[in-house]
């Protein structure tokens, strides 16, 4: 009985012997080719001096036999670097031998001379394998953009007597900023922030971008997620704007925030508004803006003053919009909060989101001034049901006024003495092109009206509100005395 074990096992050997002695076959065939998983690497946007994350490439061999790649060479050889089967240096990538069915792993990534990314923005290389006599290869390119970089050596980079970001060229800020003073931002300027990268100005902010030559501020990952899934639809990747008025840094200095045309984009908090005085508050107009894809917070206003229109606040983990001390006047916008909808197909969020409303007034605070929150022509909706929430109590009330919007709320609120001429939620309703992500079809969020929308020609007519918002957050103008509620003016 064990000598026939022992014959099986030796005829088993033997078996895996010859096969693999087969594998071992080089062919000649000039038919021989080798595959790549792709025949072009593409790096989107790669900041000078700083390199682009790392690509991955494979590299099949579908012949039964085995082949030798000759050798393996870059065209120019300049911007591009790769490591070919663990070997990184290009003199050493000959006579390499592939086994029929085998595969290997490719990795390429770049760096682009800053001094001569203005000359030359896009640069292309080409990767050639030489396989029995015949050439194939694999085409590289990148678009290079120069910026300038901030980043300190300690925790943070300091502007005591306040700083003006230009349009010149973009930042790319690597850690977080704390200004004093005046913080200017001119317009078509763009910010790049570095992950927890924040913005902290203890002074007034002025940013006054134009519909041509908006203000950006984004993070600077601009490679992809998942393939076909850049990073700049991930939440999360930078930290926030932390606007402070206090007493002891302004004493009785008044502090304004002028913010036009601005675009805030997937980072943790967009805006966050903080006055220590209730008797002495910030201002702020926010005008023609997007604040979209928080992981935590939209717009938080506390012991601030503001007015708020043709903004677009949408996809935030926690609140899109909190209110808590002060008067704040909302005209025309839309708080859209449909982050991580169930109906998305892929997860591009690093953060659940909080069972929370999309808009949150916080009007029972002693420790805060009178909320006095007015919201016009506006919607308030999202995923979660009441999007909207007022916290007051009975002897205070609640001091504002929200009318000709479109609600998620429940039936209760519609006999709220706060509202009226206000267009309640059904469950049939469609009021936006698209509320989710769908990742094959790269079917991306889109909180512009639909033809058919049920937020159509619900706002009150725009002179009895004192209104001059006669064009809508993409410069389409608005029907005065019917128009459509929220940023966005429907299309036929």
């Amino acid at each position: 009985m064990r000598c026939h074990c022992l014959i099986g096992l030796v005829c088993v050997f033997l078996g895996i012997s010859f096969v693999s002695c087969k594998d071992q076959i080089l062919t000649t065939d000039s038919d021989a080719y080798i595959q790549f998983s792709a025949d072009t690497i593409q790096f989107d946007t790669v900041f000078t001096s700083f390199g682009s994350s790392t690509r991955t490439i494979m590299v099949y061999n579908p012949n039964a036999n085995a082949v030798r790649i000759s050798r393996v060479w870059w065209q120019r050889g300049q911007c591009f670097f790769a490591n070919l089967d663990g070997e990184n240096n290009p003199d050493h990538w000959q006579d390499i031998t592939l086994f029929g069915g085998d595969s290997l792993f490719l990795f390429v990534r770049t760096q682009i001379d800053p001094y001569n990314a203005s000359a030359h923005p896009v640069e292309r290389d080409t990767l050639y394998f030489e396989v029995n006599g015949h050439r194939q290869s694999i085409g590289v390119e990148a678009y290079g953009m120069d910026v300038e970089l901030i980043r300190s050596k300690e925790l943070c980079t300091i502007y005591p007597n306040g700083h003006r970001f230009t349009a010149d060229k973009p930042y790319l800020i690597y850690d977080t900023i704390l200004v004093s003073g005046t913080l200017t931002i001119e317009p078509g300027a763009t910010l790049y922030m570095h992950q927890s990268a924040n913005i902290i100005a203890y002074g007034s902010v002025s940013a006054l971008g134009t519909r041509e030559q908006p203000v950006r501020i984004m993070g600077d990952r601009t490679d992809y997620l998942f393939p076909q899934v850049p990073y700049r639809v991930a939440s999360g990747q930078w930290g926030g704007i932390y606007l402070y008025r206090l007493d002891t840094l302004c004493g009785a200095m008044p502090i304004h925030y002028d913010l036009q045309h601005i675009h805030l984009l997937s980072g943790q908090v967009g805006l966050f508004c903080y006055s220590d005085n209730a008797n002495r508050r910030a201002r702020m107009r926010l005008h023609n803006a997007r604040i979209h894809n928080m992981s935590a917070y939209g717009l938080v206003l506390e012991n601030t003053d503001a007015e708020v229109s043709n903004t677009e606040i949408s996809n935030c983990a926690s609140f899109g919009m909190y209110l808590c001390g002060g008067t704040h006047r909302v005209e025309h916008s839309s708080v859209a909060n449909f982050y991580g909808y169930p109906y998305t197909t892929l997860n591009i969020h690093n953060t659940p989101r909080e069972d929370v409303a999309a808009v949150y007034i916080q009007a029972s605070s002693y420790d805060m001034a009178p909320s006095q929150s007015s919201i016009y022509n506006s919607i308030i909706t999202g995923a979660v049901q009441p999007a909207l929430v007022i916290d007051s109590v009975p002897d205070t009330g609640f001091l504002g006024c929200i009318a000709g919007c479109y609600l998620r709320c429940d039936s209760d609120s519609a006999t709220a003495s706060w509202g009226h001429s206000n267009t309640y939620a059904l469950p049939t309703d469609t009021v936006f092109k698209n509320t989710y992500y769908k990742y094959g079809e790269y079917l991306y969020y889109d909180f512009h009206l639909t033809a058919t929308s049920a937020a159509r020609h619900i706002g009150l007519p725009l002179d009895s509100l004192h209104l001059d918002i006669l064009t809508d957050l993409d410069n389409l103008p608005r029907d005065a005395q019917h128009p459509d509620a929220g940023c966005y003016t429907a299309q036929q």
